[in-house]
Formats: structure tokens, sequence, C-alpha cells
């Protein structure tokens, strides 16, 4: 009996992974994983290897070595991927644990696209899980912090490759005996062991003094623990989250993001306010902080004035009249361009402003293109600025006498807030001559007397409001 072969076993069985099937293997060179891509190998699945070097330690590329050695020795295929995981982190604005999994994730989805493979296999045990218990437990989880990780899941949010454990239920112990056995070769992380970090600190000095004062038997305790709130959460927790968010989510396909529903949201328990409120975040806003704190941050803009937001460099999250909007471009374009003569142009950070001449009267001044606008050339009193709305602005509408203000034109032409950020006007040195997108001023309309013609074009890739009259 080898109960590291029969635990990946019966993982595989459970997870329908007959022999055969391709699978990209996670190795990193430390014991676990080399052990995990030697079983699977050995049970005569068709194994890709896929190494991660973050050059983060002098050991780094010794690690790299060791895995190519092993994979060149099995004939085993194996792709690798080297990034600098300090810029990364920096790059994402998050540690550079977090940041290394975002890669290491994402990478392992690009080789099983690759490959033609269904499965990512990586090496969690039951000491990982139980360490994993006891942190989000430290943290202040919910159930589903309690249930650790999963066997099982899919590796991306919408995708079809799924991430499988196949040593959740081995002990560390019994996978270092198993690579004595078949005489394996692998490195030792010493972060896994400093203080530094949290799981480090953890498997160090907590959980041995757990273990020597309270209880001999604290990881198998708390990843049956895991296993029982994992049983509890997927009969329970996750059947409710899936009714509740199909009817209170409205993804937007066109401008990504999407919207929580006020009516429902607000008649539902706190505490599905805030799950609901942390998945939107996670499946829209991923690069926005996910906590209890966050979440009630968003929350209080259901009681907010219509247009208010909260900015993150992730993304930002604005009351609408009916929703909470969750776009994930955050930020509101502050630069501006000047147009000297004509003709000219301009480019910002959020597009580009064109002014063209045109030779004679067009045959129609009415454009496909809301972006596009034909004008009495002579009417404009030059220089023309571009610049983001201000409160306060105002225009005379095409075809009406009177001024309106920009914020009640955006209002009636029911421009939602998330866009209402972004919305740009073209002044001359006079007045506002186009509310871009949306319309234009009387002033400079073409006339039956106008005899200069000027076109003006604005090109950008932002979501933008669409013409209404």
């Amino acid at each position: 009996m080898n109960p590291i072969r029969d635990d990946v076993t019966a993982a595989l069985e459970a997870a329908d992974v007959p022999s055969g099937t391709a699978v990209v293997v996670g190795v990193s060179g430390g014991c676990d994983s080399i052990v995990l891509a030697h079983v699977l190998d050995a049970l005569g699945l068709t194994v890709h290897a896929a190494h991660v070097n973050y050059n983060l330690r002098p050991g780094a590329a010794d690690d790299e070595a060791l895995v190519r050695t092993f994979c060149e020795k099995r004939g085993l295929p194996l792709q690798v991927h080297h990034v600098d995981g300090a810029v990364e982190a920096e790059r994402q604005g998050t540690s550079v644990q977090a940041a290394a999994r975002d890669v290491r994730y994402a990478f392992f989805g690009e080789v099983a696209a690759a490959v033609g493979a269904a499965v990512v296999a990586v090496a969690h045990h039951r000491d990982d899980q139980a360490e994993t218990v006891l942190l989000n437990l430290l943290r202040g989880c919910g159930p589903e912090g309690l249930a650790g990780m999963p066997v099982e899941r899919p590796l991306q949010e919408h995708g079809t490759v799924r991430l499988l454990r196949p040593l959740l239920h081995s002990r560390r112990r019994a996978i270092r005996a198993y690579a004595r056995h078949h005489h394996l070769s692998w490195r030792e992380d010493p972060s896994n062991q400093s203080l530094s970090y949290e799981r480090g600190a953890l498997r160090a000095e907590v959980l041995p003094a757990i273990e020597e004062h309270l209880a001999r038997d604290a990881v198998p305790a708390m990843a049956r623990t895991a296993d029982l709130m994992r049983a509890y959460v997927d009969a329970t927790v996750t059947p409710a989250l899936s009714e509740y968010w199909a009817e209170v989510a409205v993804p937007d396909e066109e401008e990504g993001g999407g919207r929580l529903r006020l009516d429902p949201l607000t008649t539902l328990p706190p505490v599905w306010q805030t799950r609901l409120i942390l998945v939107a975040l996670r499946r829209w806003l991923p690069g926005v902080p996910r906590s209890a704190a966050t979440a009630d941050e968003v929350y209080s803009l259901c009681d907010a004035q219509v247009g208010r937001s909260i900015p993150w460099p992730g993304g930002t999250v604005w009351r609408e009249r009916a929703a909470l909007r969750f776009d994930p471009t955050p930020g509101t374009p502050t630069a501006t361009g000047t147009l000297a003569t004509l003709p000219d142009a301009v480019d910002l950070p959020q597009g580009r402003l064109e002014v063209t001449r045109l030779t004679g009267r067009p045959d129609t001044l009415h454009t496909i293109d809301p972006y596009t606008v034909i004008v009495d050339a002579d009417r404009l009193a030059w220089p023309l600025t571009v610049r983001p709305w201000q409160p306060g602005d105002t225009l005379q509408p095409l075809g009406m006498r009177g001024h309106k203000k920009v914020s009640d034109l955006l209002t009636d032409t029911k421009v939602p807030p998330h866009i209402r950020a972004r919305v740009l006007v073209v002044a001359d040195v006079a007045r506002i001559v186009w509310v871009v997108g949306l319309r234009l001023a009387d002033p400079v309309r073409v006339q039956d007397d106008t005899h200069a013609f000027a076109k003006i074009t604005y090109n950008s890739d932002a979501p933008t409001p669409s013409m209404a009259r």
C-alpha cells in the first residue's frame, strides 16, 4: 500500500480524471510539487510541467535547474515563466505573495490552453489546509474561509479548466516519506519557515505550540473542520448565493463591470448584502481590496445621493438611481488640450480631438457618428479648448434660445453617473460649443449663409455617452 498514490488515485477518480488525461502540474522544485508530478506521471497521466521563476531570492535559479533536471529524467515537457515578483507586486499594488499567486495561476492557464489540458494540478496538502483554516480564522472569516481550499474548483472565474489538489488529504510527512522512498531530490524554500510571513510564522512557531500544549492532532482536526464546513457551504451557502446573485446582479457585457440592483439588495439580510458586494468586487473590480470594511463602504452608497462614487486605483463604485454600478475603468479625465487654428488636433490620455476644414457644404449635417459634428467655422472664436465638464458649465443647445446647465443636460439625456465623469466639452474663447457626444451649441450651427465649414471629431476607446436628442 502506498498512501500518497492511493490519495491521488482517489482524488482523480472523484474528479473524473482518467488515465492518459493531459494535466498541467505546477512544479516549484519543492518536495510537494515534485512528488505530485512523479505520482501523476506514474499513474499514466500526460503530465505537462509548469514552473514560475519569480527571481525573488538567490536560490531561484537553482530551483529552476532542479525542476529542469527532474523533468528531463522523467521525459516530461516543461514550460518556464520568468517574472520579477517584486516589480509585479508593485505594479498590482499588492503583496508579493498575492502577486505571485496571480502570476502563477495565469501562467498555468496559458500552458493548459496551449497543450489542450482541462486540468491544472497543484500540490497543496493536509497541513497547508490546516494552516489556511487557522489563518482565515485569525483574519475573521466566514463559513467559506473555514471551509479552506476545495479539492477542485474552476481555475478562472468563468473558465473551463479545473484546478485540482490531489494531495489535499495527504500529510506533509507522508509526502516526504514518498520522496525519500523514490530517491527524489527537491529544494527547500527558506521563506516557508520565515517569521516574516504569516504562514511561515504559523508553521514554525504557532502550530507546534498548539500541538505541544493544546492538541497533538491539531492539523487533522482543523482539516476535518474544513471538510465539514466545505460540505456545509456546498450544500447551503453556495446554492443560496447563486440564487441571490441571479436576482440582484446585472453584468454589463458591453462596458465591463456590472450593477447590483438596489431594490432586491437592500431587502436582503445584512450578511447577504455584504456577501454579494464582495462577490461583485471579486468579479468586476478584482483590483479593489475585498474586506468587510470595503463592503460596508460600498453599501453606504445605497443611502447616498445619485452620482456619488467611491474610487479606488482598481475601479470605482457609483450610486445610480436604481443600482450600484461597479466600473472597472476608474478615474475621471483631468487632462485638457488646446487647438490653436483650423485644422488642428490634440491627443489626450482619454482620446483624440480633431478639427478639419471641409471644402464645401456637405450633403447632410446629420452625421451618423455622435462624436462627429459639422459647424460654421467662421463662428468659432479660436483657440478651442477640450476639457472635462465642470459644475456650473452652461451652453445654448442646438435649436434653443436660452441656456442650459450641462449637468441638467446629462440628467435629461439619462447619462449614467459613471459615464458623466468622463464627459468632455469643447469651448472657444466665448462659450461651450459642443458637449462631446451629446449636444452641439446653437451659435456655431451651420446656417443658410454659412460658407466656411469645419468638422470636429472625437475618438476614444473609453466608454462614452451615446447621442441623445
